[in-house]
């Protein structure tokens, strides 16, 4: 397998319904409603266009959480397309002594794949 990893961008700004994405982070870390279901959240990265360019939302529960890194969406999207891509992680970080909160993520995919440095 091969992985792509990243830390999802946007995060400290208001989603698409205008809710507050770090509130949404630290009830995912904290496990409060609607993300009380722990290890079984329905996280989804969905190609959007964003300003007229293409982008990739994440959304956990339904809830916009942020998006991939500009950078990263041709990899992603790339990866995304193959048969098998999964999301093989997902972990909310930061959030403790005032930090904003984060999320780390990674698709796994089938085959090498050219990635831009």
């Amino acid at each position: 397998y091969s992985f792509i990893c990243f830390h999802l961008s946007g995060v400290t700004f208001p989603n698409d319904e205008g809710i507050d994405r770090q509130e949404l982070l630290r009830q995912i870390d904290e496990g409060l409603p609607p993300f009380e279901n722990g290890g079984e959240l329905d996280i989804n990265l969905k190609p959007v266009k964003f300003k007229g360019e293409d982008a990739i939302e994440c959304r956990v529960n339904g809830r916009q959480i942020g998006f991939v890194p500009k950078a990263m969406v041709p990899d992603v999207l790339a990866a995304m397309r193959k048969p098998d891509a999964t999301i093989s992680g997902f972990h909310v970080v930061g959030g403790s002594d005032g930090q904003n909160y984060g999320v780390s993520m990674a698709v796994r995919f089938t085959g090498p794949q050219k990635v831009k440095r």
